[in-house]
């Protein structure tokens, strides 16, 4: 619960207008655009917001009649792929010098407008809160997040000398100045906010319109793609079982969406925790939450956190004083300064 009033509340703190009736417009623009360039939908298959009598609540992709297993769901089209390194399967890796290009690839279609080859996802994107994420979140929002969060910064596994970063500065951290944003040549300044559509929207080497729109969900991942979301000529979204009129797609941001447990495709479970999927999604999901910590001799440890503060270990258990962080700090602050506001906010998840 922590966590998820940090992300509305930190979204809250400042002014941004949205324009509701834009955001279902470029929706359907970038349905037909789908088409045009080759894509398809299964007629049972519709976009649309999770909640129809609310024009603010989240966009998903959702059944309106049943589907059967391994039906094709979604078609979609290679065209629509704003994709870095065609042969990337030989030639390149995952580090930060890819992000940086994916971020600098969306602010050059972005700066084209209409001119743009991906028009329609450009005022797609356009049309978002640019306060999804802690990074992009106001002054104040950060700064209760850094109340909360305290001295537990976020690290990456293979950042072993690096201190590590708050959740809402570690675009700043990791690629400000020549690492990234700023470009030497050009004499151009990246806005952070690039790179964190980069990060939130992003696969690593690319950014894939339509698909980016299946949310996730742990508890019952019901689609698979085929034969590779980085296929340059288009991937099939697939349905893994039988599902009803009414359900939604899923699949698991911690997982591979190309396949379910294979060795060849890796998980970032074993270094991604609740803090590093609002770090860089801006949502929360519900318990047990996973964090990540460090021992003395800097072997990640992995903790999961129920709801009643109960603690599960995987391999490795944290120390007791880690333990008494989250029960000694954490909650007291979320009590102490956090539940004042309920008077002033309300919201369906809030208990």
């Amino acid at each position: 619960m922590l966590w998820k009033l940090l992300s509305h509340f930190g979204a809250l703190f400042g002014v941004q207008t949205i324009d509701y009736t834009r955001q279902d417009e470029t929706v359907r623009e970038l349905v037909e655009w789908s088409k045009d360039k080759g894509g398809s939908f299964h007629p049972n298959v519709e976009i649309r917001r999770w909640n129809t009598s609310d024009p603010s609540s989240y966009f998903g992709v959702f059944l309106d009649g049943p589907v059967q297993k391994d039906d094709l769901l979604i078609q979609i089209p290679g065209q629509i792929k704003l994709q870095l390194h065609p042969d990337f399967w030989t030639n390149s890796s995952i580090n930060d010098e890819v992000n940086c290009e994916l971020a600098w690839f969306l602010k050059r279609e972005y700066d084209l407008g209409d001119d743009s080859t991906y028009a329609p996802y450009i005022n797609y994107i356009k049309a978002q809160s640019k306060r999804q994420i802690p990074a992009m979140w106001s002054n104040m929002g950060k700064k209760l997040l850094e109340k909360v969060q305290g001295d537990m910064v976020v690290r990456d596994l293979v950042a072993d000398e690096d201190d590590g970063s708050h959740l809402h500065s570690w675009i700043k951290d990791w690629y400000g100045g020549d690492n990234c944003l700023e470009d030497k040549v050009t004499n151009q300044v990246l806005d952070e906010w690039y790179m964190a559509m980069a990060r939130q929207r992003g696969y690593d080497y690319t950014l894939i319109p339509i698909y980016d729109m299946v949310n996730h969900n742990n508890g019952d991942i019901n689609t698979i793609t085929r034969p590779s979301i980085f296929d340059k000529d288009g991937f099939g979204v697939y349905a893994l079982r039988d599902m009803q009129a009414g359900e939604e797609l899923f699949y698991s941001y911690y997982d591979c969406p190309d396949c379910r447990g294979c060795e060849t495709c890796g998980s970032s479970l074993s270094y991604w925790g609740t803090p590093e999927m609002l770090r860089d999604f801006g949502f929360v999901e519900p318990y047990p939450h996973k964090y990540q910590s460090y021992d003395d001799d800097e072997s990640a440890i992995a903790f999961m956190v129920d709801e009643d503060g109960n603690v599960s270990c995987e391999n490795k258990c944290p120390d007791k004083d880690l333990i008494e962080k989250f029960h000694s700090k954490l909650l007291p602050v979320l009590e102490r300064d956090v539940l004042p506001m309920k008077a002033n906010y309300h919201h369906k998840s809030f208990s």
